[in-house]
């Protein structure tokens, strides 16, 4: 079946328990209009305003997930003439007394979300108390929050792209680093980061990079800094890496190009657009090195293109 058999299957399964009244039904035809394609505005309208209607439905009789839904489509104005906050924080509110518990970070009510044991309102706080923000400021009670999410096991993350333990380690690295609520120790700020860049946060390896090439708190290393920026790299939100512009990027860092190739070398290997990358180098030159046809088809190969 194509995904717009599948969705046509779900709406007659769906449709006619909805028309009768049921909610669990209500919401799940509004949530296939919701994520239905759509491609040009006017599509987009029909599928967002459809999805409004069916939600509103079950929302009206209850249903938590389906007033959370109302209250980002009022917030966003999804499928609505206009946005309207206070009708989000209304609906928000319903769903939070229910227990829905992305509608109680919505309503940043972190204290309640982080006692059940969510890392990212528990990371939410220590952010807050460590910045002043909606509560005295206090880094000590920042720290015992960020700690509390850093050591957090429980893997589900209500919006945060990375998982907030990581986010909060690379916290208690920064809080080290400058000495904020604990006695400055680049030792122990160095220690948080690694953890950090273990939990994949994506801040972290700039980070390490930066004090291998500069030896902060550990012997300068410019072979290990290169790869630690190649990680870095790796993780940033296009997941892209261009060849173009690599003699200026090693002058920047301090690093030598011989320690750049061989960190994107090794890389390559998990990578195929890299090896696609570093055959494009060799084949133009680009300024960075002389253009060699040889290598440039070596890499080309490993990159199955």
């Amino acid at each position: 079946m194509h995904k717009e058999e599948d969705r046509a299957a779900l709406e007659a399964q769906y449709r006619p328990a909805a028309e009768q009244g049921d909610a669990e039904a209500q919401f799940r035809l509004g949530e296939m209009y919701f994520h239905k394609s759509g491609f040009t505005k006017e599509e987009r309208v029909v599928k967002w305003t459809e999805a409004a209607k069916w939600f509103r439905k079950a929302a009206d009789q209850g249903h938590a997930e389906a007033q959370f839904n109302m209250g980002r489509i009022c917030w966003f104005g999804i499928g609505l003439p206009a946005k309207d906050q206070d009708a989000a924080k209304a609906w928000y509110l319903r769903a939070a007394k229910q227990g829905d518990v992305r509608s109680m970070m919505a309503l940043h009510w972190y204290h309640e979300v982080a006692e059940l044991g969510y890392a990212e309102a528990q990371y939410k706080l220590g952010e807050q108390y460590a910045e002043g923000t909606g509560v005295p400021q206090d880094e000590t009670e920042a720290m015992a929050w960020y700690l509390k999410a850093a050591n957090n096991t429980n893997t589900y993350s209500v919006h945060l792209i990375d998982h907030p333990s990581g986010k909060a380690a690379y916290a208690i690295a920064m809080m080290y680093a400058e000495g904020r609520g604990v006695p400055k120790d680049e030792k122990t700020a160095l220690a948080w980061l690694f953890r950090a860049a273990e939990k994949g946060n994506p801040e972290a390896p700039w980070d390490i990079a930066n004090r291998y090439a500069r030896g902060m708190s550990v012997p300068q290393d410019t072979a290990v800094a290169a790869e630690w920026y190649v990680e870095a790299e790796l993780r940033q939100d296009d997941g892209e890496i261009s060849m173009r512009g690599l003699d200026k990027r090693c002058k920047d860092r301090g690093i030598p190009l011989d320690d750049m190739l061989a960190a994107y070398f090794k890389a390559a290997a998990g990578f195929d657009y890299l090896a696609w990358e570093l055959a494009q180098l060799y084949k133009h030159g680009w300024g960075v090195v002389s253009p060699d046809e040889i290598e440039s088809q070596k890499w080309l190969q490993k990159s199955g293109w």
